[in-house]
């Protein structure tokens, strides 16, 4: 059983690297489209440009650990 354990042990981490990769895409593209938001919309959702316009010059991998925190995983 260990040793069956050991052999699927590249593909967990793999698979952990693959969704990494997958939210730092999903965060860029969220980051990405605050650009394009018109500032009425913004408004409407309680979202602050100033603050928008930060969010959007931070690193694709800069974010909060919690945001990849998901029990089970």
């Amino acid at each position: 059983m260990i040793r069956t354990l050991r052999l699927f042990a590249p593909l967990r981490r793999s698979r952990s690297l693959l969704a990494t990769l997958l939210g730092w895409q999903s965060l860029r593209r969220s980051r990405r489209a605050l650009t394009f938001l018109d500032p009425r919309l913004m408004a409407d959702a309680g979202i602050d440009p100033r603050e928008a316009m930060q969010e959007t010059e931070r690193p694709f991998w800069d974010a909060p650990a919690h945001w990849f925190d998901r029990p089970g995983h």
